[in-house]
């Protein structure tokens, strides 16, 4: 098959006049191909305007528009559109209400100390996102080389000595490491204090300087037994941090191998790993 302009002619005619069989549809659109667009266009406006008068009548061709009707819907349309803006307006304002009694909440300073972090999965009947009671929270400390002490929920008062520093947990679940001579104390050949929470555990911590650490599921914090100009921690996993209410003016550190923040007043999330270390202010000031 070849290019013919006067066979390609005819069956667009045909088409036009609607007596086009399903076999010349076929061959038509076959020839069709060999044609550009623009080629293909100018052939059919030339068959159109040649068919002038000839094309089988439409069953719109006698219809007329019904103006009033139209006008009537027209009115309609832009009343209902008007409503509509409306109703955007309202919502959006409803949802900049909402976003603001969020953001209110999350920051409002009176709501900081109740911000803690949440396990990521349901145990022991607590579900997903669920915050443990700081009654309930529990730990394991390494004291020495391979001596670990269970810190549950039934545990209070000193838990150990090591040299200077004492480790206690009060009646309302605050594991508080505090430094204070006594002559019994255990003797540890390790150079910190070792705390871990196990995949079911939160536990929190007031260190000597009054910051409190809230350690999430399957967290490391280690604190020095040899007291510092400043407060250094090491810390591996999750935690929420709040450093508003310390003492003293040397700053707390807390690092990993990767690197460190430094805060004097601040509360905040972070979250350390063997590669790096993430933290999300939520007010005060820190240095990374």
């Amino acid at each position: 098959m070849e290019r013919d302009n006067i066979k390609v002619q005819e069956l667009i005619k045909k088409q036009l006049l609607e007596i086009i069989t399903r076999e010349e549809e076929v061959e038509l659109a076959a020839r069709r191909a060999y044609y550009a667009e623009q080629e293909y266009d100018a052939i059919f406006i030339k068959v159109l305007g040649e068919l002038e008068g000839q094309l089988p009548k439409d069953e719109l061709d006698e219809w007329t528009p019904d103006y009033a009707e139209i006008k009537r819907r027209g009115e309609a349309i832009r009343k209902k559109g008007k409503i509509k803006r409306h109703s955007e307006v309202g919502y959006a304002a409803a949802l900049l209400l909402f976003i603001g009694g969020v953001f209110f909440y999350l920051f409002y300073p009176g709501k900081k100390e109740d911000m803690m972090l949440h396990l990521e999965g349901s145990c022991l009947g607590v579900t997903d996102k669920a915050e443990i009671p700081l009654i309930e929270s529990s730990c394991l400390l390494l004291v020495a080389d391979s001596t670990w002490i269970r810190v549950d929920q039934d545990t209070f008062g000193t838990i150990v000595q090591l040299g200077e520093l004492a480790v206690t947990r009060t009646r309302e679940g605050l594991l508080r490491i505090q430094r204070q001579p006594v002559e019994n104390s255990v003797t540890s050949s390790l150079k910190n204090l070792e705390i871990y929470t196990a995949p079911r555990q939160q536990c929190v911590v007031e260190l000597e300087d009054g910051t409190k650490i809230r350690m999430n599921a399957q967290s490391r914090l280690s604190y020095p037994l040899l007291k510092r100009d400043s407060t250094v921690v090491y810390m591996k996993g999750e935690a929420y941090v709040d450093a508003n209410k310390r003492h003293g003016s040397a700053p707390l550190i807390i690092g990993n191998e990767k690197g460190k923040v430094m805060a004097n007043r601040a509360d905040f999330l972070i979250r350390s790993d063997k590669n790096e270390i993430k933290t999300m202010l939520n007010d005060g000031k820190l240095e990374v």
